[in-house]
């Protein structure tokens, strides 16, 4: 089966929605994801994710790489 195409978009709206879910600001998951700051400063959709961060932070977020393609993590 093919796989759908994540807009940054969609994938920022998501890690927000996470963030929200966990009760996790920006400053909280940069931290447990070993980035800088700024890297999660825009992910309102205005920057864009680099593939070498979507481990870090699915790790920081408590979810899985599928889990947030797919928008379906567990609260």
């Amino acid at each position: 089966s093919r796989q759908r195409e994540i807009t940054q978009e969609v994938l920022c709206t998501r890690i927000n929605e996470i963030m929200k879910d966990g009760h996790m600001n920006k400053s909280a998951v940069a931290r447990a994801a070993a980035l800088r700051r700024t890297s999660l400063l825009d992910v309102d959709g205005r920057k864009i994710i680099r593939a070498e961060h979507i481990d870090p932070i699915c790790k920081a977020l408590h979810v899985t790489p599928n889990e947030l393609y797919s928008g379906e993590w567990q609260e």
